[in-house]
């Protein structure tokens, strides 16, 4: 799923605003700024994890892999999916938002999204050594800025 189809399959789904208010959203204007605090975050996260992942430190994880005796999955699918699971973030992110201030929101977005695929990978003997020294103040700043732009839009 490219991320073009992503977004159409969310404005389609903004467009029904029985969908919407069952969700927790108003109408009219207010699902408009629900929406841009949505794209908005969704594609920071993108944008953040892009840069980390693919420029700062994609060879601690290739290297880390390799040790492995593994190959570290950087096909365009794997992009995706990561696309999708950022915008899928930015969904989540938005809610907690709607219902808490932003540094509460930002610490429980973090720890649902980061600190528990770090867990998993690492069970799994997969997170690769010198990895989380990028990943948890880069991510946990990602994550406040995400949850800054949700509430600014929001808000005004």
């Amino acid at each position: 799923m490219t991320c073009k189809t992503c977004c159409g399959l969310v404005a389609l789904a903004f467009r029904h605003v029985k969908l919407a208010q069952t969700l927790g959203f108003k109408s009219g204007l207010y699902m408009k700024k629900y929406l841009l605090a949505f794209l908005a975050s969704g594609i920071w996260i993108n944008v953040s994890e892009f840069v980390r992942n693919e420029l700062v430190i994609k060879k601690l994880w290739v290297d880390g892999f390799h040790e492995m005796g593994l190959i570290f999955p950087s096909a365009p699918i794997n992009g995706a999916v990561w696309g999708l699971w950022a915008f899928i973030f930015a969904a989540i992110l938005m809610q907690l938002c709607i219902r808490f201030n932003t540094l509460h929101s930002a610490l429980i977005a973090w720890t649902s999204g980061f600190v528990l695929f770090w867990l998993a990978t690492m069970n799994m003997g997969v997170l690769p050594s010198g990895v989380l020294y990028w990943a948890i103040p880069w991510s946990f700043v990602e994550v406040y800025i995400a949850a800054l732009i949700c509430t600014k839009i929001i808000a005004n």
